[in-house]
């Protein structure tokens, strides 16, 4: 594969594959959430789980990687 000279497309595929592996398993993890707190406290606590953790999984893996890198940047 590397004498071909595609490892340019392996390294791109791997990365889009894993972006949205990434992307599957929040939504997941939020809507698994959601439902216990749906079948053990109610609907209104659900939404509110989910919601929660929906915002904490954004600002956890699309936020502060954002924030990381600027701040990377700027200070080289």
């Amino acid at each position: 594969m590397f004498r071909r000279r595609v490892e340019p497309e392996v390294v791109y595929f791997g990365h889009v594959s894993l972006i949205a592996a990434l992307a599957a398993v929040s939504l997941l993890l939020a809507g698994v959430a959601a439902f216990v707190f749906d079948v053990v406290i109610g609907g209104v606590a659900a939404w509110a789980a989910g919601i929660a953790l929906g915002a904490v999984i954004l600002v956890l893996w699309v936020i502060v990687p954002t924030v990381i890198r600027r701040c990377g940047r700027s200070t080289e």
